[in-house]
């Protein structure tokens, strides 16, 4: 890799003079989790308003009652794992790597902040959603985190032809 594993010592210090690290400056909508807005921010820079209005869609189709079980305060939109890590690093989380290598999202228990990432468009990155907001809901324990995402996932999945089609044929009105 580019940068020492192990070693975090004036990273933090030297990325905050490039200039570089990520910033979710702006807004893409909000979505109710019980009586909370939750705002979904996203850095404009790298991530086009389309890919993160994905995230307000996909948090849309989530039962209200999971949502209002949900701890989540904030969620911040990335464009890659590269730029979550780097934004986890900024606030002083040590993320858990994935086996990938990747950090594709997380959840920060202490500002009930959820980071997600649209790397991979619509192959993964409902599903790194869906699982940190798992954590969000179910605590750390990544086993329960990943089946309530399979879970919900499943329901996405069954919905996908709504999402294509502009107009859904009437069934049959008819005879």
């Amino acid at each position: 890799g580019e940068q020492e594993s192990g070693t975090e010592q004036d990273t933090s210090q030297s990325e905050v003079d490039t200039g570089l690290e990520p910033k979710p400056v702006k807004l893409v909508g909000s979505v109710k989790f019980g009586k909370r807005d939750v705002p979904i921010t996203y850095d404009n820079e790298v991530v086009s308003e389309e890919e993160a209005a994905w995230f307000v869609g996909w948090l849309k189709q989530i039962p209200p009652k999971e949502l209002a079980k949900s701890a989540v305060q904030k969620i911040e939109v990335f464009a890659n794992p590269e730029d979550v890590a780097r934004r986890l690093e900024e606030v002083g989380i040590d993320p858990e790597i994935g086996p990938e290598g990747l950090v594709r999202g997380a959840y920060d228990f202490t500002t009930n902040t959820l980071y997600a990432s649209s790397w991979n468009e619509h192959e993964n990155s409902p599903k790194n959603l869906l699982h940190e907001l798992g954590h969000s809901i179910l605590g750390m324990d990544e086993d329960k985190a990943e089946s309530w995402a399979n879970a919900h996932l499943a329901k996405f999945e069954s919905q996908s032809d709504v999402d294509t089609e502009i107009e859904p044929k009437p069934k049959s009105d008819r005879s």
